[in-house]
Protein backbone atom coordinates (compact mmCIF):
# COMPACT_ATOMS: atom_id res chain seq x y z
CA UNK A 1 0.00 0.00 0.00
CA UNK A 2 1.29 3.45 -0.92
CA UNK A 3 0.43 6.93 0.33
CA UNK A 4 0.52 9.62 -2.39
CA UNK A 5 0.55 13.34 -1.63
CA UNK A 6 -0.96 15.03 -4.74
CA UNK A 7 0.28 18.49 -3.69
CA UNK A 8 3.82 17.21 -2.98
CA UNK A 9 3.79 17.88 0.79
CA UNK A 10 5.75 14.63 1.13
CA UNK A 11 7.34 12.04 -1.13
CA UNK A 12 5.23 8.89 -1.74
CA UNK A 13 5.39 6.42 1.16
CA UNK A 14 5.20 2.64 0.80
CA UNK A 15 3.69 1.21 3.97
CA UNK A 16 5.29 -1.86 5.52
CA UNK A 17 4.22 -3.70 8.67
CA UNK A 18 4.55 -1.35 11.63
CA UNK A 19 3.36 1.83 13.31
CA UNK A 20 3.72 5.25 11.65
CA UNK A 21 3.36 8.44 13.70
CA UNK A 22 2.26 11.49 11.67
CA UNK A 23 2.79 15.00 13.00
CA UNK A 24 4.70 18.25 12.80
CA UNK A 25 7.48 17.18 15.16
CA UNK A 26 10.75 15.86 13.84
CA UNK A 27 10.36 12.70 15.92
CA UNK A 28 7.37 11.56 13.80
CA UNK A 29 7.94 8.91 11.13
CA UNK A 30 5.95 11.09 8.68
CA UNK A 31 6.59 14.80 9.25
CA UNK A 32 4.11 17.27 7.74
CA UNK A 33 4.83 20.96 8.28
CA UNK A 34 1.42 22.37 7.30
CA UNK A 35 -0.11 24.71 9.87
CA UNK A 36 -3.18 22.48 10.13
CA UNK A 37 -1.10 19.47 11.30
CA UNK A 38 -0.74 18.91 15.04
CA UNK A 39 2.44 17.83 16.81
CA UNK A 40 1.02 14.31 17.07
CA UNK A 41 -1.75 14.34 14.52
CA UNK A 42 -2.37 10.63 13.85
CA UNK A 43 -1.01 7.09 13.96
CA UNK A 44 -1.20 4.62 11.10
CA UNK A 45 -0.92 0.92 11.92
CA UNK A 46 -0.19 -1.31 8.92
CA UNK A 47 -0.19 -5.10 9.24
CA UNK A 48 -0.43 -7.77 6.53
CA UNK A 49 -2.20 -5.51 4.07
CA UNK A 50 -4.60 -3.99 6.63
CA UNK A 51 -4.32 -0.30 7.55
CA UNK A 52 -5.84 1.61 10.49
CA UNK A 53 -5.62 5.32 11.25
CA UNK A 54 -6.15 6.73 14.75
CA UNK A 55 -6.38 10.44 15.68
CA UNK A 56 -3.49 11.60 17.88
CA UNK A 57 -5.76 14.03 19.75
CA UNK A 58 -9.55 14.57 19.85
CA UNK A 59 -9.08 17.87 17.99
CA UNK A 60 -7.04 16.39 15.12
CA UNK A 61 -8.95 16.73 11.82
CA UNK A 62 -8.91 13.44 9.91
CA UNK A 63 -11.25 12.58 7.03
CA UNK A 64 -11.64 9.36 5.06
CA UNK A 65 -13.52 10.00 1.81
CA UNK A 66 -14.81 13.27 3.37
CA UNK A 67 -16.17 11.48 6.49
CA UNK A 68 -14.76 12.62 9.87
CA UNK A 69 -12.70 10.05 11.80
CA UNK A 70 -12.69 10.26 15.60
CA UNK A 71 -11.46 6.79 16.54
CA UNK A 72 -9.36 4.00 15.05
CA UNK A 73 -10.75 3.42 11.54
CA UNK A 74 -9.70 1.12 8.72
CA UNK A 75 -8.83 2.51 5.29
CA UNK A 76 -7.95 0.78 2.03
CA UNK A 77 -6.58 1.29 -1.46
CA UNK A 78 -8.62 3.82 -3.43
CA UNK A 79 -9.57 5.87 -0.35
CA UNK A 80 -8.84 9.57 0.01
CA UNK A 81 -7.43 10.63 3.38
CA UNK A 82 -7.30 14.20 4.61
CA UNK A 83 -5.23 15.30 7.62
CA UNK A 84 -5.88 18.96 8.31
CA UNK A 85 -5.44 20.56 4.89
CA UNK A 86 -3.22 17.75 3.58
CA UNK A 87 -4.82 15.31 1.12
CA UNK A 88 -3.46 11.78 0.73
CA UNK A 89 -4.38 9.22 -1.93
CA UNK A 90 -4.15 5.54 -0.96
CA UNK A 91 -3.09 3.26 -3.80
CA UNK A 92 -2.15 -0.39 -4.13
CA UNK A 93 1.43 -1.35 -4.90
CA UNK A 94 1.06 -4.94 -6.08
CA UNK A 95 3.01 -5.59 -9.26
CA UNK A 96 1.59 -6.75 -12.55
CA UNK A 97 2.25 -10.36 -13.42
CA UNK A 98 5.49 -10.60 -15.37
CA UNK A 99 5.66 -12.70 -18.49
CA UNK A 100 7.03 -12.93 -21.97
CA UNK A 101 5.30 -11.89 -25.15
CA UNK A 102 2.89 -9.06 -25.73
CA UNK A 103 1.08 -7.34 -22.87
CA UNK A 104 -2.71 -7.91 -22.93
CA UNK A 105 -4.46 -4.54 -23.07
CA UNK A 106 -8.20 -4.53 -22.51
CA UNK A 107 -10.78 -1.86 -23.20
CA UNK A 108 -14.13 -2.22 -21.46
CA UNK A 109 -17.24 -2.02 -23.59
CA UNK A 110 -19.52 0.81 -22.56
CA UNK A 111 -22.65 -1.22 -23.36
CA UNK A 112 -23.47 -4.92 -23.01
CA UNK A 113 -24.66 -6.80 -26.10
CA UNK A 114 -28.40 -7.40 -25.78
CA UNK A 115 -28.67 -9.43 -28.98
CA UNK A 116 -30.37 -6.71 -31.05
CA UNK A 117 -29.01 -5.52 -34.38
CA UNK A 118 -26.87 -2.46 -33.83
CA UNK A 119 -26.59 0.53 -36.10
CA UNK A 120 -22.95 1.14 -36.98
CA UNK A 121 -21.69 3.79 -34.56
CA UNK A 122 -20.22 7.05 -35.79
CA UNK A 123 -16.51 7.71 -35.74
CA UNK A 124 -15.46 8.50 -32.13
CA UNK A 125 -14.85 12.16 -31.41
CA UNK A 126 -11.48 11.46 -29.77
CA UNK A 127 -8.95 8.62 -29.77
CA UNK A 128 -5.62 7.91 -28.08
CA UNK A 129 -2.82 6.73 -30.34
CA UNK A 130 -0.02 4.84 -28.58
CA UNK A 131 3.38 6.25 -29.52
CA UNK A 132 5.66 4.32 -27.14
CA UNK A 133 6.03 1.15 -25.09
CA UNK A 134 3.49 -1.67 -25.11
CA UNK A 135 0.79 0.53 -26.69
CA UNK A 136 2.88 1.66 -29.67
CA UNK A 137 0.77 1.75 -32.83
CA UNK A 138 -2.49 0.91 -31.02
CA UNK A 139 -5.62 3.09 -31.20
CA UNK A 140 -8.03 3.48 -28.25
CA UNK A 141 -11.40 5.23 -28.80
CA UNK A 142 -12.32 7.57 -25.92
CA UNK A 143 -15.94 8.32 -25.03
CA UNK A 144 -17.76 9.46 -21.90
CA UNK A 145 -15.63 8.80 -18.82
CA UNK A 146 -12.64 6.46 -19.17
CA UNK A 147 -10.42 5.31 -16.29
CA UNK A 148 -6.91 4.23 -17.31
CA UNK A 149 -4.77 1.98 -15.11
CA UNK A 150 -3.29 -1.47 -14.79
CA UNK A 151 -6.19 -2.89 -12.73
CA UNK A 152 -8.42 -5.28 -14.73
CA UNK A 153 -11.55 -3.33 -13.76
CA UNK A 154 -10.34 -0.13 -15.46
CA UNK A 155 -12.05 0.96 -18.68
CA UNK A 156 -8.64 0.91 -20.38
CA UNK A 157 -6.51 -1.69 -18.61
CA UNK A 158 -2.77 -1.70 -19.41
CA UNK A 159 -1.00 -4.19 -17.12
CA UNK A 160 2.44 -2.62 -16.92
CA UNK A 161 4.39 -1.39 -13.89
CA UNK A 162 4.76 2.08 -15.45
CA UNK A 163 1.23 3.05 -14.41
CA UNK A 164 -0.78 2.78 -11.20
CA UNK A 165 -3.79 0.52 -10.70
CA UNK A 166 -6.11 3.52 -11.26
CA UNK A 167 -3.81 6.06 -12.84
CA UNK A 168 -5.98 8.72 -14.48
CA UNK A 169 -9.49 9.57 -15.58
CA UNK A 170 -10.39 10.94 -19.01
CA UNK A 171 -13.67 12.83 -19.46
CA UNK A 172 -14.81 13.87 -22.96
CA UNK A 173 -16.27 17.38 -23.27
CA UNK A 174 -17.25 19.73 -26.09
CA UNK A 175 -13.85 21.46 -25.90
CA UNK A 176 -11.60 18.41 -25.64
CA UNK A 177 -10.73 15.68 -23.15
CA UNK A 178 -10.22 16.54 -19.48
CA UNK A 179 -7.55 14.36 -17.85
CA UNK A 180 -7.36 14.07 -14.06
CA UNK A 181 -4.59 12.28 -12.22
CA UNK A 182 -5.97 9.84 -9.62
CA UNK A 183 -3.03 10.07 -7.23
CA UNK A 184 -0.70 8.04 -9.41
CA UNK A 185 2.80 7.19 -8.21
CA UNK A 186 4.64 8.21 -11.40
CA UNK A 187 2.49 11.15 -12.43
CA UNK A 188 0.45 12.31 -15.41
CA UNK A 189 2.03 14.64 -17.98
CA UNK A 190 0.61 16.76 -20.80
CA UNK A 191 3.20 17.85 -23.36
CA UNK A 192 5.91 16.90 -20.81
CA UNK A 193 4.39 19.07 -18.05
CA UNK A 194 3.18 17.29 -14.92
CA UNK A 195 -0.47 18.01 -14.25
CA UNK A 196 -3.19 17.14 -11.76
CA UNK A 197 -6.03 18.23 -14.04
CA UNK A 198 -5.73 19.51 -17.61
CA UNK A 199 -7.79 19.89 -20.79
CA UNK A 200 -6.33 17.94 -23.71
CA UNK A 201 -6.84 19.06 -27.30
CA UNK A 202 -6.21 17.48 -30.69
CA UNK A 203 -2.48 16.79 -31.13
CA UNK A 204 -1.53 17.02 -27.44
CA UNK A 205 0.74 14.35 -25.94
CA UNK A 206 -0.42 12.50 -22.83
CA UNK A 207 2.23 10.65 -20.81
CA UNK A 208 2.06 8.28 -17.85
CA UNK A 209 5.67 7.89 -16.67
CA UNK A 210 7.30 6.71 -19.96
CA UNK A 211 4.07 5.49 -21.60
CA UNK A 212 3.12 8.05 -24.27
CA UNK A 213 -0.09 8.70 -26.22
CA UNK A 214 -1.23 11.33 -28.67
CA UNK A 215 -4.80 12.61 -28.58
CA UNK A 216 -6.34 12.71 -32.02
CA UNK A 217 -9.72 13.97 -33.20
CA UNK A 218 -10.48 11.96 -36.37
CA UNK A 219 -12.91 14.58 -37.69
CA UNK A 220 -10.27 17.30 -37.50
CA UNK A 221 -7.66 15.12 -39.19
CA UNK A 222 -10.07 14.37 -42.05
CA UNK A 223 -11.04 18.03 -42.33
CA UNK A 224 -7.40 19.11 -42.49
CA UNK A 225 -6.73 16.46 -45.14
CA UNK A 226 -9.76 17.55 -47.17
CA UNK A 227 -8.83 21.22 -46.95
CA UNK A 228 -5.31 20.39 -48.16
CA UNK A 229 -6.74 18.38 -51.07
CA UNK A 230 -9.11 21.21 -52.06
CA UNK A 231 -6.30 23.75 -51.90
CA UNK A 232 -3.99 21.56 -53.97
CA UNK A 233 -6.73 20.92 -56.54
CA UNK A 234 -7.52 24.63 -56.80
CA UNK A 235 -3.86 25.47 -57.30
CA UNK A 236 -3.48 22.76 -59.92
CA UNK A 237 -6.62 23.90 -61.75
CA UNK A 238 -5.41 27.50 -61.75
CA UNK A 239 -2.07 26.38 -63.14
CA UNK A 240 -3.84 24.36 -65.84
CA UNK A 241 -5.98 27.36 -66.72
CA UNK A 242 -2.91 29.53 -67.08
CA UNK A 243 -1.27 26.91 -69.26
CA UNK A 244 -4.48 26.50 -71.26
CA UNK A 245 -4.36 30.07 -72.46
CA UNK A 246 -1.56 29.14 -74.82
CA UNK A 247 -3.45 26.06 -76.06
CA UNK A 248 -6.38 28.12 -77.26
CA UNK A 249 -9.02 26.75 -74.81
CA UNK A 250 -11.41 29.55 -73.70
CA UNK A 251 -10.90 30.97 -70.21
CA UNK A 252 -14.54 30.39 -69.27
CA UNK A 253 -14.13 26.65 -69.87
CA UNK A 254 -11.19 26.49 -67.48
CA UNK A 255 -13.22 28.42 -64.90
CA UNK A 256 -16.03 25.85 -65.19
CA UNK A 257 -13.56 22.99 -64.68
CA UNK A 258 -12.18 24.67 -61.53
CA UNK A 259 -15.66 25.17 -60.06
CA UNK A 260 -16.70 21.58 -60.84
CA UNK A 261 -13.53 20.21 -59.21
CA UNK A 262 -14.11 22.23 -56.05
CA UNK A 263 -17.77 21.18 -55.84
CA UNK A 264 -16.88 17.50 -56.22
CA UNK A 265 -14.26 17.74 -53.48
CA UNK A 266 -16.70 19.54 -51.17
CA UNK A 267 -19.40 16.89 -51.73
CA UNK A 268 -16.90 14.13 -50.99
CA UNK A 269 -15.86 15.86 -47.75
CA UNK A 270 -19.52 16.39 -46.76
CA UNK A 271 -20.31 12.73 -47.38
CA UNK A 272 -17.41 11.59 -45.21
CA UNK A 273 -18.64 13.75 -42.32
CA UNK A 274 -15.55 15.95 -42.24
CA UNK A 275 -17.48 19.15 -42.94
Amino acid sequence: MRLIFPNSEHAPIDLENGLYAIGSLGSAQIVLTAASIGEKHADIQFSNGNAMITPGTPEALILINNARVQRATEFKSGDLLQLGDVRIRVVATDKAVAGSGSVPITVKRQEEDDGRTKIRSALPKFMLRGVSGVTFGKIFPISGVTVIGRAPECDLSIPTDEISRRHAELRVSQDGVMVEDLGSANGTFVNDRRVTRELLKHGDELRFDQLRFQLIAPGKEMLQSTQSSISAAANQSAANAQAGKSSGMPTWMWAVLIVVSLVLLFVAAKFSGSI
